[in-house]
């Protein structure tokens, strides 16, 4: 809807502010009272069935008039003249947690779990109302920043998960989303069963998973698939993705990702207590895990270094007792110290150790060498870093004709390297549009051409032709050649 567009008579679009697989949400302003607001209008399929509209009248009314702090306020919802359905809610200042996930890929253990204590505290409120949400995902949870610090706003109530079962891989359910909202589904929502709690504990086990080693314990090709692989094989240790964490953190997200629902926490009030005291743990590792933070911090570096600070030690030890056992200190020490000498043999005492005072300046090209031996430490660590130059890129995803620019440090940063295991672990597990997305962050790979050979191929993958043709025209490799005579036959059938 363009700006200006009146809705129900009463809220004026301003702008777009984004759009996902099940609509799209607008910046809007009401027509008399002049306040801001965010409308979101649901696309025509899902406003079309009748269980769908029913739900989204009812439970994104009734859970946005909860007044808690932690769930979206809601105004206002009805349906527009060709029947898409829309729902008036505050306007808030942040970004939704799929957005931050994109951006931060592996939270930090704490801050995780405190953006997530806030969604429990959402849920419990909305199952002790009798509301289910459904459809727990990263994009349902904004994350708004008030002077207080984060505060977590839960939306997109009433609306079905079941709808992605419809789709294809559903890979980009919103933007800036890389993953499907059947990632985040229960085993048993594969099935036509009663929506309870545990749909939405199983989601947010799911969620503090993801939060915390930047990747889904499950991936597949197809939702079916996906729901399937969960029912047979339990979810994989957060320990073995992210060593070090509380074992209560481990065994909670254990039992969030239970095969068997009656075993996992009954509700979301369930899951704050249990989140309070793994924040406890956090709190008090926290000073040792500084300490052991700094005792590890570039061991090898260490070990480079030491016998340049026993060298230099070695110097300054040498120079020390030249100038402490010099002969002429020594000659000097009767004349300066005479125990009780009358005023006129002073003065010779004085005069006498002036040649001796100079001798000190003389160890100066002693002391001086200190930094020589210094290049040699400096010297091996240039030779060493190479090899951990790009530790996180695996083999596969790198360019066998990039060259490694060493003008430009960026695609070195922790962030970078982050995004390029990401996209290692997509191309294994050929989600191609996780690769696609992670590659556009060109500043994070080493050459121009390396990021384009990954994104050529993840286009291939996902049927762009276009696409593929477009990002591998000027790549010479012959394995990208390959790639380009398969999309130019594909784009002419």
């Amino acid at each position: 809807m363009s700006p200006g567009t009146l809705i129900d008579g009463r809220y004026r679009i301003v702008a777009a502010i984004g759009e996902g697989g099940m609509g799209a949400v607008y910046l809007a302003e009401h027509a008399e009272v002049g306040r801001q607001v965010a409308i979101k209008v649901l696309n025509p399929e899902p406003s079309a069935r009748a269980s769908i509209a029913r739900r989204f009248r009812a439970e994104a009314c009734k859970a946005g008039s909860l007044g808690h702090p932690h769930l979206v306020e809601v105004f206002d919802a009805g349906a527009l003249p060709d029947g898409r359905l829309f729902v008036v809610m505050e306007h808030l200042e942040g970004r939704n947690l799929a957005h931050e996930l994109e951006e931060v890929l592996v939270f930090d253990a704490e801050r995780a779990c405190v953006l997530m204590r806030q969604v429990a505290l959402a849920l419990a409120a909305a199952h002790g109302a009798g509301i289910v949400h459904r459809a727990l995902k990263p994009s349902s949870v904004m994350v708004a920043t008030q002077p207080g610090g984060e505060v977590v706003k839960l939306l997109d109530f009433g609306l079905a998960a079941k709808l992605a079962l419809g789709g294809e891989s559903g890979e980009h359910s919103e933007a800036g989303a890389h993953s499907s909202p059947a990632d985040y589904m229960a085993p048993e929502q594969a099935t036509s069963v009663a929506a309870t709690p545990a749909l939405d504990v199983y989601a947010f086990g799911v969620m503090l998973y993801e939060l915390l080693s930047g990747s889904l314990p499950f991936t597949a090709r197809h939702a079916f698939e996906l729901l399937n692989f969960k029912l047979l094989h339990a979810a994989p240790s957060i320990d073995a993705r992210r060593p070090g964490l509380p074992p209560r953190l481990v065994r909670l997200i254990a039992d969030c990702l239970s095969i068997d629902p009656a075993t996992r926490p009954a509700d979301g009030a369930a899951l704050v207590p249990r989140l309070d005291a793994v924040l406890a743990d956090l709190r008090r590792q926290a000073p040792l895990a500084v300490e052991d933070a700094a005792m590890l911090i570039a061991p090898a570096r260490r070990r480079r270094g030491w016998p340049a600070v026993l060298a230099i030690g070695m110097v300054l030890a040498a120079g020390v007792a030249f100038v402490t056992w010099s002969p002429d200190a020594i000659e000097a020490e009767p004349t300066a110290t005479p125990p009780a000498s009358p005023p006129p043999a002073a003065v010779p005492a004085t005069l006498e150790p002036q040649p001796v005072v100079a001798p000190p300046a003389a160890p100066a090209p002693v002391v001086a060498p200190p930094p020589e031996p210094a290049p040699s430490p400096r010297k091996s660590e240039a030779s060493a870093k190479p090899s951990p130059r790009r530790p996180a890129q695996d083999p596969e995803v790198a360019a066998p004709t990039a060259a490694v620019s060493t003008d430009d440090e960026a695609h070195l940063t922790p962030r970078c390297q982050r995004i390029r295991t990401k996209a290692s672990e997509a191309r294994r597990a050929q989600r191609w549009s996780v690769l696609r997305d992670q590659s556009r962050h060109r500043e994070c790979w080493a050459s121009e051409v390396e990021a384009r050979k990954l994104q050529t191929k993840a286009a291939m993958e996902l049927a762009d032709f276009s696409g593929c043709l477009a990002f591998g025209s000027e790549l010479r490799d012959p394995e990208v050649q390959e790639w380009l005579k398969l999309c130019r036959i594909r784009s002419e059938e």
